[in-house]
């Protein structure tokens, strides 16, 4: 089973890493271009913009809505937290903790149910994201033409700042969708072990030493055998 151990202070960086939307404001300045015509952007461009901007915006707020856990196998299962508990559709009725297509937990039921922090973990990924794409040129230029670019660009790191440290210091405990499973690693003596042998079963139970012994001994006494016939065969010879 997997099991939890504590993280390291060089980890603090990575997590903040996978917590503030990087990945996804790397997709938007991939796109951004593409969508403005370079900045030079006309009505249609704008929607397009917006409406990218938009969606995003919501995968950002999305993630923050959903968990992770990991079953006894060391299998991950993720899930959408509601105030029942962490829904999905593709949850099997053998994995422990499950009532219906909710995952309850273990001895904390309450860590997989909705609460007011996701709410405000998911402001923050907006907030987050939204002050990241004024660093994009062609996003600043096709909205925002007649203000300065250092002022502009001057917003996302306050601002960033002071999110990086919530998250630092105050992590959120959510394990979702594009964060990963942070803080788990596994060990080889908790590990399942697959097709024991049943104590029926007495053939896998016998001793291989004894079966090696009784075919060396087999093969010294043929050579011993064999060593002395030729003695006899010399000794004959000899005689004639």
């Amino acid at each position: 089973m997997a099991t939890t151990t504590a993280s390291s202070s060089p980890d603090a960086f990575t997590n903040l890493l996978t917590l503030l939307p990087t990945g996804t404001f790397v997709s938007f300045t991939i796109l951004a271009p593409i969508i403005t015509n370079h900045g030079d952007c006309h009505t249609s461009e704008k929607i397009a913009t917006v409406v990218i901007l938009g969606v995003f915006a919501f995968c950002c707020a999305f993630s923050s809505f959903t968990d992770s856990f990991v079953t006894s196998k060391g299998r991950i299962w993720y899930g959408i937290v509601t105030p029942k508990g962490l829904w999905s559709l593709f949850y099997t009725k053998d994995i422990p903790g499950i009532e219906g297509h909710y995952y309850v937990g273990g001895g904390d039921q309450d860590k997989y149910k909705l609460h007011l922090a996701d709410f405000f973990i998911a402001i923050l990924s907006v907030i987050s994201f939204a002050t990241l794409s004024l660093l994009c040129t062609p996003f600043t230029q096709c909205f925002f033409p007649d203000i300065p670019s250092n002022i502009l660009k001057s917003i996302p790191i306050p601002v960033n700042s002071v999110i990086g440290l919530l998250f630092v210091f105050a992590p959120p405990a959510r394990n979702g969708i594009g964060n990963g499973v942070r803080l788990i690693t596994s060990t080889t003596k908790d590990l399942p072990i697959e097709n024991p042998p049943s104590p029926s079963d007495k053939s896998s139970l016998e001793p291989i030493l004894p079966a090696r012994e009784d075919s060396l001994q087999s093969t010294d006494t043929s050579q011993k055998q064999e060593t002395v016939q030729e003695r006899r065969l010399q000794e004959g010879e000899s005689i004639v």
